[in-house]
């Protein structure tokens, strides 16, 4: 089998590249946490953003924006969602994918029970509440080639699905992630109870390289 790091896909290189609107920041994993970070900033400002950790096996979900309005300050992160690689104790980030990928035959499902996907609401930098997401499915596919067109074009591309329920609704979140170039784009598809299919409502896309690179706003950590 031919094994492939997914930050090769995640984020461009070098580390920190723009597309579009958006940026990632990448650093290594550190000796004290045996955590690396993926940071992908999603506005030259430097906010809203998704901060991810990863280690020698998985990329994790951490922290996201608790929306685009109500300023950097507030945020979600999940708690308490994986045990560490020695599994000793439970960490911070849901999985998300692994860190290493079959470039042949790449085919990854994971279930994660409600008791593993909490999340805190953070106000002012302070956690204000705590719930859990309840299940959740996370599949990785590919890499398969397709053009995003732009400055991206045919690039050897991963495609993540995330289903879970947003208030009550069947939701799949659909991120694309272009080798060398990071986060290409994505679709939110919500269940349509008639046909039993998903039916895409918002979808972004970001396939133009951007030169001038903004810094992350994240004041509270």
């Amino acid at each position: 089998m031919s094994q492939i790091d997914v930050l090769k896909f995640l984020t461009g290189l070098p580390t920190r590249t723009g597309l579009g609107h958006s940026f990632d920041i990448v650093t290594p994993i550190d000796a004290a946490s045996g955590y690396g970070q993926w940071k992908h900033v999603k506005n030259e400002q430097g906010w809203p953003w998704d901060i991810r950790l990863y280690d020698s096996k998985y990329v994790y979900d951490w922290v996201t924006e608790k929306d685009w309005a109500s300023g950097p300050r507030a945020y979600k992160k999940f708690i308490q969602n994986h045990s560490n690689l020695q599994k000793l104790t439970f960490e911070d980030g849901m999985i998300m994918f692994p860190r290493f990928v079959d470039t042949i035959s790449n085919k990854f499902d994971l279930d994660i029970p409600p008791e593993l996907t909490n999340y805190a609401m953070f106000e002012d930098c302070r956690q204000v509440s705590a719930k859990s997401l309840g299940l959740v499915h996370q599949r990785l596919r590919g890499p398969f080639l397709i053009d995003h067109g732009g400055d991206v074009k045919s690039q050897p591309t991963l495609i993540h699905q995330y289903y879970w329920m947003n208030n009550g609704v069947a939701t799949l979140e659909e991120n694309y992630y272009g080798l060398g170039f990071g986060w290409v784009s994505w679709k939110l598809q919500v269940l349509d109870g008639q046909t039993g299919l998903y039916k895409s409502v918002q979808t972004t896309t970001e396939n133009i390289v951007n030169p001038v690179l903004g810094k992350i706003d994240f004041p509270c950590f």
